[in-house]
């Protein structure tokens, strides 16, 4: 470039500079980066999927095995329930029956039977007789 005196302006000839672009290193470095990341990115889902994976099944064997526990324990409660309804069953059923009856009145309320002289029969007809599960 040539310094310019005065105010003429010279004709100066153009010269086309072809201007080299230098690609930095770095370009093929980050190509292999990539290249190398892939397998750990591919690597690192496969682990977490498994992971998570196995994080459901452990939740769901631990809920299986929390139900079955649970029914274990409603099932021996249903037992004992069972047990208790039957021995209620024989109380009722011992207290039912009308020799047990006639002793605990004769015992606890001295009651005594009627003598023959004492009893009236008399004949009800069956309208009067008021019926269940008719």
């Amino acid at each position: 470039m040539r310094y310019q005196y005065g105010s003429n302006a010279y004709k100066i000839e153009e010269v086309e500079q072809e201007t080299v672009i230098k690609q930095p290193q770095e370009a093929p470095r980050q190509q292999t980066r990539a290249r190398v990341n892939k397998p750990l990115v591919v690597s690192v889902l496969c682990v977490s999927m498994l992971t998570i994976s196995a994080a459901i099944y452990l939740t769901m064997v631990t809920n299986l095995m929390m139900a079955q526990l649970e029914v274990e324990a409603l099932n021996q409660q249903l037992q004992t329930t069972k047990s208790k309804v039957n021995t209620l069953q024989s109380v009722i059923t011992t207290n039912l029956d009308l020799d047990y009856i006639e002793q605990q009145a004769i015992e606890q309320l001295n009651m005594v039977k009627p003598l023959p002289h004492q009893i009236i029969y008399i004949d009800v007809p069956q309208e009067n007789y008021t019926t269940y599960g008719k």
